[in-house]
């Protein structure tokens, strides 16, 4: 009683094809009355051109594990040929399990761009004061989110591209500096920005703000408190 279990560990898979079922998982380990260990981390990377992961109906996971005191998610991050080093998906799923703790950004994490960003299931994603991630292409935030003094989300990517924000956050801060990039907010979504807000297009080139919907209206609430800087910014709905 009172044990405090491991963590999840790491697995770094570099395959040509990933296929059938099966599970690769880092979960948290889990012992009756502990303290539940915290998820660790998994990278998949398919190498084969064309080769995804729809043909894999197995478990890739890293959850924290329950118990008196449960464990935080950890990441998955997943990327396919066609994707560059900062292009895979980062994912953030504690399998329904709530935990004041989760996946933290801190300044030892070098890799700091990815092109979608999921949270989902209670997972938490956290930044530490300071960090930024930046994120070319989805922000689905279906779970928790949660940052301090400095720490911001930046959309990036060419200047042709669209990033979708689902669900609401409260971001620290929110930057987009290339000129030409779309942001969507999910039809009727509030999201909130606490501290520094930056959105700079160029002459000629916005950036877009819209709504996932075509006339369908969504917030982005800016505190009193928060530093602006917006220039060459198009807004609609």
């Amino acid at each position: 009683d009172g044990q405090i279990t491991g963590a999840g560990g790491s697995i770094w898979l570099t395959t040509g094809y990933l296929t059938g079922s099966g599970s690769i998982t880092a979960n948290g380990g889990l012992g009756t009355g502990s303290w539940g260990g915290g998820g660790g981390r998994v990278a998949v990377v398919l190498m084969s051109p064309a080769a995804d992961f729809s043909g894999f109906a197995g478990m890739i996971a890293a959850y924290g594990a329950a118990g008196s005191g449960p464990g935080g998610a950890g990441t998955v991050y997943l990327r396919t040929p066609g994707q560059a080093v900062n292009e895979g998906t980062l994912i953030v799923d504690n399998n329904g399990v709530s935990s004041p703790v989760g996946a933290l950004l801190t300044p030892q994490v070098t890799d700091t761009s990815v092109r979608d960003v999921l949270m989902r299931r209670a997972g938490l994603l956290a930044l530490d004061p300071g960090q930024s991630l930046t994120v070319s292409g989805i922000w689905s935030n279906g779970a928790n989110f949660s940052a301090t003094s400095g720490a911001a989300i930046v959309f990036a990517g060419s200047g042709v591209s669209t990033s979708t924000v689902f669900g609401n956050t409260t971001f620290w801060g929110l930057t987009c500096t290339t000129p030409g990039k779309t942001i969507q907010f999910a039809a009727d979504s509030t999201n909130t920005v606490v501290d520094a807000l930056n959105l700079a297009g160029a002459a000629g080139t916005n950036v877009a703000l819209r709504s996932s919907s075509d006339g369908a209206a969504w917030k982005l609430n800016v505190t009193a408190s928060a530093v602006q800087a917006i220039t060459r910014v198009d807004v609609k709905d």
